[in-house]
């Protein structure tokens, strides 16, 4: 197993015109899962931990062929704990992807899942799924980017944590509050001419597809095949402890290259509603097509660090201060 995510829900769509879409598969455990896919091409084993009751829909518990067990997507249990709760091999798979609430990250499974993902040689990725209602003190959002290895809001997630700007300064906010390191950024614009259907579970899937690229250095779609062939995908053991870095092989993997799959991605997301129903290996050649006309597209980041915006009535430090952060940025 490579990849476990977290979260299911399952959506009756009504929209204004009367069309539905009910037992649609949604949530950003099963979303993100599908981006992970489709740059893996389907070939590796991934895991969706959520809590379910019995009258789960029978189209919800399989990946792609209703009733084919040789298709199933993920393994599912009835608890959401600590990580001793999670099937054995769950607790022996190299990445993970949570969604938290940014005022009330569960801290304590996330060190947890961090620390596990570096002793398999993977990593943590962690995404927001709301808006911090209050401010929120830089030494809080520290104790949320120390504990994990990729960080992922959106723009309104990110102002609500670092202050109004744009998506360029946000990330560099976000870098100031994080531990010392370096930080690389390249900006990845959208997939040209992306038929939009409904924008939702976009940030999911572009994080699951970011999360298997970064991960195998851009190895991705085919039986290995590479757009950048030449990238190191060996691995170490980071260490477990949040101050400690992320594994050295994330250093050596390709951000422009992993940021572009997460746009693909969540440009297929986009053309649906809810998890693609489109079997994944017939979106291989569009993927690896849409890949290989957004690489050029994509562009490096010269920019200088900014202080942190202040909310209202909150007095921060200078939140530069800190030094740039050893979590690198894809601004999508």
């Amino acid at each position: 197993m490579e990849c476990v995510s977290f979260a299911l829900i399952v959506d009756d769509i009504v929209l204004p015109n009367g069309e539905t879409n009910l037992e649609a598969l949604g949530g950003g455990g099963g979303q993100a899962l599908f981006g992970y896919q489709l740059v893996t091409g389907q070939e590796v084993t991934v895991g969706l931990c959520a809590g379910v009751g019995p009258d789960l829909p029978q189209k919800c518990t399989v990946w792609r062929v209703p009733g084919d067990p040789c298709e199933r997507m993920y393994d599912m249990m009835d608890r959401f704990g600590p990580l001793e709760a999670l099937p054995p091999r769950f607790q022996s798979c190299p990445n993970y992807h949570l969604g938290v609430h940014p005022q009330q990250p569960p801290l304590g499974f996330m060190q947890a899942l961090r620390s596990a993902a570096h002793r398999n040689g993977g990593f943590l990725s962690v995404e927001s799924y709301a808006e911090a209602e209050d401010a929120i003190r830089p030494e809080r959002v520290l104790e949320l980017l120390r504990r994990c290895d990729v960080f992922s809001p959106n723009d309104q997630e990110a102002r609500s944590l670092v202050g109004p700007g744009n998506p360029e300064e946000l990330a560099l906010r976000l870098l100031s509050l994080s531990p010392p390191g370096g930080a690389d950024v390249v900006a990845v614009p959208a997939v040209a001419d992306t038929r939009v259907v409904d924008v939702t579970g976009c940030g999911n899937a572009f994080c699951g597809g970011f999360l298997a690229a970064l991960y195998r250095g851009g190895r991705a779609v085919g039986k290995g095949t590479d757009p950048r062939p030449n990238n190191d995908v060996s691995g170490s053991d980071g260490g477990g402890s949040p101050a400690a870095g992320p594994p050295s092989w994330l250093g050596r993997s390709d951000l422009a290259t992993a940021g572009a799959w997460g746009c693909v991605a969540a440009s297929f997301m986009a053309e649906e509603r809810g998890v693609p129903l489109t079997p994944i290996p017939q979106l291989q050649e569009a993927a690896r097509r849409r890949l290989l006309e957004l690489l050029p597209r994509v562009r490096a980041l010269e920019l200088s660090l900014a202080p942190r915006a202040p909310h209202d009535d909150d007095e921060r430090p200078d939140a530069a201060a800190s030094g740039p952060g050893n979590l690198r940025c894809s601004v999508q």
